[in-house]
């Protein structure tokens, strides 16, 4: 089914392809405004011929109103070759006027980039739009817009000073409610320190939060203050979680309640849009979110409404029979990965669950009703009152609109509807019913890439490319005939990195593999003395050579994903040139380091996608398996190696080697040594100390 999506205004009268095209000599040439001012922002400008194709690539698509899928190396600089032919676009936008004369941006004068790490935003936002902002020709604003539960809600902290707890015991609390009588943004990141749980005093999610009924909604709300920065900006940087919620929030109102209308989206980490969009277009139901939607029962209960004291009593019955069923599945062999089939999952109780849900609706329905005849016949009270109540009726309507959720997403899993797979998940020992759609590809064509929708859309990534091709991606997020690049790197790879496959070790599925594995880590480690980074596929593989390491007394320090935040664990890392850090999953993919501490790359196996993963376990049910490894796993196993291989090389003096000890990439003809640049090549982890010494394989 297509999704309804509103096409953004009208355009302004001068089209963006009868403009001019961008001089790029002006701005990126030896004599551009990079050259000669950039050096005074911080910025070690290079003339780098792969980054001026890529942005005379934008450029060109964005002229030309088409789609462009660009993969771009580290040290490309992919950052500035997209954003300056946008802001450009953007920033001489003309502007658009009414019947009576007055101006507003249009959507060619708005350019939204995002990305799916906090870490590139922070870089864009800190670092990159700053500089671009001095020196570039052309005067432009830009903004970071984050989730709601990112800002101080003042309501909340209002809350917090006037109770009791206030000041007695928790620092964190008083050190937030000092920030927060001074701060201008209300942005939590600008704290020196992670409150951790403590923020949760302080914030609300879309959910929670009292809209017009809070006295500072309209003035001093730092998250609306966030989103009226973001329509006057030219640049709007965002996550893909933001993204993807606009796009919903569109689908439900038809509004920009949240993004601006734009001609131009920049789709940074393109690699990871469609998992994302999975989990962000997919649902998930808890044990908690069921008890916050029962949560004013009882102060309802208490005022006499005995619907609401049964239908509380009927909702904590069926919630936890639910739940309870839902971990006695999850621990059945015959459970995994998912919930086939619609007799099994009404066993589990979710039709009384959901009848519960519908009869706490109706209890909250009911007191809001008695709210308005109260209000009807003149009831009058203090103002603190009213507004004390206005709060708590927008509190149990979103309670009450949330028990309708829920009660539609357990129907809508009763059907067992095939466009979506449902599965339970254990997170942080808490049992989660879940719901992922199997592609992603026509909902977001819908919103990105549908000729009715008029929009360019540049989607980058270092790792694009699977077997020479875009297919993968393209298909995936349901990019239609975009135009292509793969933009020259300014390494010289064949001098730079070596790759050692030994070939004395088991296939993966042998028995034997993780302990000969686990040794030619070691191995690795004594002889690129330490810095390396270690990449697994699974966290068994990693702890077992974690504790090998220890239990060998090596003289490196030894680091782990998960003992400390990830920021600390890197720090360590940097500064600490011959430590050693063991990582899985988002250290693939997470991790940039210049320099000596990372000299050298061990992978144990290629990253497939687990044979137990819900959406591809449909896959294989839907296509067969060897197709659905063909067309999914295989190429997206090559994205993730591609992802773990460019942790090695960040800076064009750098040197290393990577060393994997999966023998398929040999033995198998899956083409994914094809993916990866022209390197020199070695069976021997002896020739790793001679390459990094001195350039040389013996």
């Amino acid at each position: 089914m297509k999704i309804p999506v509103p096409p953004p205004p009208p355009p302004s009268s001068v089209s963006s392809s009868s403009r001019p095209a961008l001089d790029l000599d002006a701005i990126f040439g030896l004599r551009g405004v990079l050259a000669r001012d950039a050096h005074s922002h911080g910025f070690v400008y290079e003339a780098r011929s792969g980054q001026v194709h890529f942005s005379a690539e934008v450029d060109a698509a964005i002229r030309d109103g088409v789609h462009l899928l660009a993969e771009a190396g580290t040290g490309t600089g992919k950052t500035v070759a997209y954003a300056v032919p946008a802001i450009y676009r953007a920033a001489t936008a003309p502007l658009l006027f009414d019947e009576v004369g007055n101006a507003s941006m249009g959507p060619d004068s708005h350019v939204v980039i995002a990305t799916a790490n906090k870490a590139l935003q922070e870089q864009i936002v800190g670092k990159d739009l700053p500089m671009l902002a001095e020196v570039l020709p052309w005067e432009f604003r830009y903004a970071l817009l984050k989730g709601m539960d990112n800002y101080l809600c003042l309501d909340k902290l209002d809350d917090v000073i006037e109770s009791a707890a206030y000041g007695l015991g928790d620092s964190h609390l008083v050190q937030i409610g000092r920030w927060g009588r001074e701060t201008k943004t209300g942005d939590r990141s600008e704290l020196p320190f992670d409150p951790g749980d403590t923020w949760k005093n302080f914030s609300v999610s879309s959910e929670d939060c009292c809209g017009d009924a809070c006295s500072y909604y309209k003035d001093g709300c730092h998250a609306m203050a966030a989103r009226r920065r973001a329509h006057t900006a030219h640049v709007v940087v965002v996550n893909y979680s933001l993204l993807f919620m606009h796009f919903r929030v569109l689908e439900w109102t038809g509004k920009y309640k949240l993004l601006p209308p734009h001609r131009v989206a920049i789709l940074d980490e393109g690699h990871e849009i469609a998992d994302i969009a999975r989990d962000s277009f997919g649902w998930e139901i808890g044990e908690g979110s069921v008890g916050w939607v029962g949560k004013m029962l009882w102060s309802i209960a208490g005022k006499g409404e005995s619907d609401a004291f049964l239908a509380d009593e009927g909702l904590v019955a069926a919630r936890d029979v639910f739940f309870r069923s839902l971990r006695a599945c999850f621990g059945q062999p015959g459970y995994k990965p998912r919930i086939k089939d619609a007799s099994a999952f009404a066993a589990l109780g979710w039709k009384d669950l959901a009848k519960a849900l519908d009869a706490t609706q109706a209890a909250y329905e009911g007191w809001l009703d008695e709210i308005a005849r109260a209000n009807d016949f003149g009831y009058r009270s203090t103002a603190k009152l009213k507004k004390d109540l206005a709060k708590k009726v927008r509190r149990i309507e979103s309670k009450s609109r949330r028990a309708g959720e829920i009660a539609a997403q357990l129907r809508e899993a009763g059907q067992m509807n095939g466009d979506s797979v449902y599965f339970i998940e254990e997170k942080n020992g808490r049992c989660l019913f879940k719901a992922t759609p199997v592609s992603v590809a026509e909902r977001l064509r819908g919103h990105l890439f549908d000729p009715a929708v008029k929009k360019t859309v540049v989607v980058s990534s270092a790792t694009l490319v699977a077997n020479k091709s875009f297919n993968f991606v393209a298909e995936e997020i349901g990019a239609l005939d975009p135009r292509t690049l793969v933009a020259s790197s300014p390494f010289r790879w064949g001098d730079q990195v070596l790759l050692v496959l030994p070939t004395d070790v088991p296939d993966p599925q042998d028995p034997r593999f993780r302990s000969v594995a686990t040794e030619r880590c070691m191995e690795t480690i004594r002889a690129a003395r330490g810095r390396t980074l270690a990449l697994f596929t699974s966290r068994k593989g990693m702890d077992h050579a974690h504790k090998r390491a220890l239990a060998l007394g090596m003289e490196y320090q030894i680091l782990k994903q998960g003992e400390m935040s990830t920021p600390r664990l890197l720090s360590i890392f940097r500064e600490d040139i011959h430590s050693v850090l063991f990582g899985v999953a988002t250290f693939w993919a997470g991790v940039d380091v210049q320099g000596e501490a990372l000299s050298c790359v061990f992978i144990d196996k290629l990253p497939f996608t687990p044979p137990d993963d819900p959406v591809y376990d449909a896959r294989c049910a839907r296509e067969g398996s060897y197709r659905a490894f063909k067309r999914y796993s295989l190429p997206g196993a090559t994205i993730a190696f591609k992802q773990g291989f460019g942790r090695l090389i960040r800076h064009t003096t750098d040197r290393g080697v990577v060393v994997c000890t999966d023998v398929r990439l040999l033995g198998k003809h899956w083409s994914i040594l094809r993916s990866l640049p022209t390197v020199a090549r070695s069976a021997r982890i002896s020739d790793i100390g001679p390459f990094l010494d001195h350039g040389v394989v013996p």
